[in-house]
């Protein structure tokens, strides 16, 4: 089975708790994106924390 880049993981973390979680690459591109054409900056995007409803922001 062949996987292409889009299925790749992103490791994201929560800035609030730490709780670490697997993001899929495609879900993070379309995030940011859609943050970008409404204003934003690419920077800035994240996720909620399932835990403490916090914001995970992905890790370099």
């Amino acid at each position: 089975m062949c996987h292409s880049d889009d299925d790749v993981p992103v490791r994201v973390k929560c800035t609030r708790c730490g709780h670490e979680e697997n993001i899929p690459r495609w879900l993070v591109a379309e995030v940011t994106d859609a943050l970008v054409e409404s204003g934003g900056s690419a920077d800035d995007a994240g996720f909620e924390c399932p835990r403490c409803h916090g914001h995970m922001k992905i890790k370099s």
